[in-house]
């Protein structure tokens, strides 16, 4: 199914290399309870192949979503992509997915006429993972409901990866698991007057978005300073070609941090560098939900250690009040925020750019 049906690049999480008994891939069987399942929105999360022309296409696209609704046909559906490839982003709504019950198969043909014949797999509600069966190359893809998978779906769709013979390095993800608003949970600096400038942060947010290449991620701060909102935009993310995912200034492309690998999905941890005298470091860590579990907590502090830091030296945001709206998204709770909070930090935790 065009993009659809082949793979993206992205964010790569390690494939479990312990030794695994390895099921045979079990097709839906089509029928018209399971027709209507696959109906609506998905997200594309990942993929591999063997076949050269995915490979080609999956370092272009580092963004795609879909959407499936009833054809004209009881066997056919419409299908609206919106992709981004490099420098552009293409919206196709001018094909059709034929849907062949009796071998419980999907058929798609592109503008170019070439032909798409793929297997739904079992596998959860909100996942859509398919293997195409037209070609004769080990492949498979993973799209979701949602532009975030839980550690238990990643891990199924790894196994099969597995069992399929593929490596961590065969695997190509899409950038959709970082995308969206990111809450800030609490920062350490070894610098002394960042630290100071966290304690006038009651509450902030990161926001990512798809750059115009595909391996940045545009970055969005919106910070509250007593009664006032101050934003900025001067970092990006850039995903590099070892995997590393570095923070960058946007005017001059220099390296001020990096992505820290973290246990949970659901954290964010970026960790700046700044030169003075010396070279300072620092951490910042954001989360979906700001009420992080203990777990988590003690990760980051072990992090901050790491760096010098003790637990007394890491300042957790207050959330005291929400001023702040991100990238239209709406907050629902205010309260009145503290009259002595009203000097203005620097602009924002460091603005994290991904690079090399």
């Amino acid at each position: 199914m065009l993009a659809t049906l082949t793979l993206f690049l992205g964010l790569p999480l390690a494939l479990a290399t312990e030794p695994q008994s390895c099921a045979p891939l079990i097709p839906v069987t089509f029928n018209n309870t399971t027709i209507p399942q696959i109906l609506g929105q998905w997200f594309y999360i990942a993929g591999a192949s063997r076949y050269p022309p995915h490979l080609e296409e999956m370092r272009a696209v580092t963004f795609e979503t879909f959407f499936f609704s009833p054809g004209s046909h009881e066997d056919e559906l419409n299908i609206i992509e919106i992709i981004r490839t490099n420098e552009t982003c293409v919206v196709r709504n001018s094909s059709k997915v034929l849907v062949f019950q009796q071998n419980s198969t999907l058929k798609h043909v592109d503008v170019n006429n070439v032909a798409s014949v793929a297997r739904v797999i079992q596998s959860d509600k909100d996942l859509l993972i398919l293997n195409h069966i037209n070609i004769d190359f080990p492949n498979l893809s993973l799209s979701a409901r949602t532009p975030n998978v839980s550690k238990e779906q990643m891990e199924e769709f790894k196994a099969h990866l597995h069992c399929l013979g593929f490596t961590e390095e065969d695997v190509f993800y899409t950038s959709t698991e970082l995308l969206g608003t990111w809450l800030y949970v609490a920062g350490a600096a070894q610098y002394p007057q960042h630290r100071v400038e966290m304690l006038f942060i009651d509450h902030a947010y990161l926001r990512l978005d798809p750059g115009a290449s595909g391996q940045e991620l545009l970055i969005s701060h919106y910070v509250a300073v007593g009664d006032q909102c101050f934003t900025n935009n001067l970092t990006y993310l850039e995903v590099t070609a070892g995997n590393a995912t570095l923070v960058k200034h946007a005017k001059t492309h220099n390296t001020e941090g990096m992505l820290m690998n973290v246990s949970s999905e659901n954290l964010l941890l970026v960790e700046y560098q700044m030169q003075k005298e010396r070279k300072y470091l620092g951490q910042y860590l954001y989360a979906r939900d700001r009420r992080i579990s203990e777990a988590e907590r003690e990760e980051f502090e072990h992090h901050a250690k790491c760096l010098g830091l003790s637990a007394e030296q890491i300042v957790f945001a207050p959330w005291k009040t929400v001023l702040s709206t991100l990238g239209g998204d709406r907050v629902t709770k205010a309260t009145t925020a503290p009259s002595n909070r009203a000097a203005k930090p620097r602009a924002a935790p460091p603005a994290v750019k991904l690079g090399s």
